[in-house]
């Protein structure tokens, strides 16, 4: 059965022992306007907190017509990235070690509301971690650490439990790790097509890791 957002709030309404269920998140309630003005921040954060299968692709690098200050190559951050993970050299297909990885920024790009990725070495693809939205594509761990995290948000305007948030947040940090840990077990990492006009380096494909 698909997981819903409504889902994930119940759960966190339910972990702070809220009686309170929701049904949608067009409701007129105290709650669902809570839950709808931390809902965003905390799914973006457990996003980042981890490069999730599910979440995680390698693009082709799109490199911008200009550079940016002083370094010799700047190319277009991912759209929707919640963060980068690994930048990738012409011929390199694999993670690589920490003393051999490119150095590279994110900074202001060229046009406003833009961020670039800029290094000194040509790169060939970025991995990262995708913003996903839709709560069917998430893992039954990620959604238990999900539910966890809003919980600690909403505990300290829901309930007059002493010290409620700061469990929630520990139970969030047991779950997150859980979550971790299993999801290296089977991770697959999806790779979108080059642009066109630009030449793909490798055949883009679905890879496991």
């Amino acid at each position: 059965m698909a997981v819903s957002t409504t889902d994930i709030a119940n759960q966190a309404l339910s972990h702070i022992k809220n009686s309170t269920r929701i049904s949608s998140f067009d409701e007129p309630t105290p709650e669902v306007d809570l839950i709808k003005l931390h809902y965003d921040t905390c799914r973006d954060e457990v996003m980042a907190a981890s490069n999730w299968g599910f979440a995680s692709a390698t693009v082709a690098a799109m490199p911008l017509p200009t550079t940016v200050g002083q370094w010799a190559y700047a190319y277009s951050r991912p759209s929707d990235a919640i963060a980068l993970r690994n930048i990738l050299r012409t011929g390199e297909t694999t993670q690589t070690s920490p003393e051999n990885r490119i150095a590279y920024a994110e900074v202001a790009g060229p046009t406003d509301g833009t961020v670039a990725i800029v290094t000194d070495e040509p790169i060939a693809w970025i991995e990262y971690t995708r913003r996903i939205e839709n709560p069917s594509a998430y893992t039954p761990d990620f959604v238990t650490a999900l539910g966890y995290r809003l919980a600690a948000a909403i505990a300290p305007a829901l309930t007059k439990a002493k010290g409620a948030s700061r469990e929630m947040m520990e139970l969030y940090a047991q779950a997150l790790g859980s979550a971790r840990a299993r999801d290296k077990n089977s991770r697959r990492v999806l790779i979108s097509p080059r642009p066109s006009g630009i030449r793909a380096r490798t055949q883009s494909t679905v890879r496991s890791r």
